[in-house]
């Protein structure tokens, strides 16, 4: 896409996330949330993964299209080198290769943390 972007996301990025976000929460069950996330909680949310694990967004001529992140997968010591990673991204924007991009990115950048093992979840959403 022309001027196309990935960086790091920060707090002022949380209500385009919330947009994208709540779409998956109202429309679909992909999320396992059942109430739209306020952009302050997504703030939050922001804040606390960035403190060990990146957090993305790919943006493109000012608009977050999509967002992809790495948490901790569980809380036991020999799990600190495993990490779970979510991507989603705007359902008007599906098939347009955002989703690659971000996992691209999302992986180059949890390789320098050393990772041994990054996790991700099918849970697919295809509009009919």
């Amino acid at each position: 896409m022309h001027g196309a972007k990935i960086r790091s996301a920060c707090l002022e990025d949380a209500a385009r996330i919330c947009k994208i976000y709540n779409y998956y929460v109202q429309n679909t069950s992909i999320s396992f949330e059942e109430e739209p996330v306020g952009d302050d909680e997504m703030a939050r949310r922001i804040e606390a993964i960035t403190l060990h694990y990146p957090w993305i967004v790919y943006e493109s001529e000012g608009s977050i299209l999509g967002y992809a992140y790495a948490s901790r997968w569980k809380d036991r010591s020999a799990y600190r080198f495993v990490a779970e990673t979510t991507i989603y991204v705007s359902a008007d924007h599906l098939g347009e290769g955002i989703g690659t991009a971000l996992m691209g990115e999302l992986l180059r950048r949890l390789g320098e943390l050393k990772l041994h093992a990054n996790l991700a979840f099918a849970r697919w959403y295809c509009p009919l």
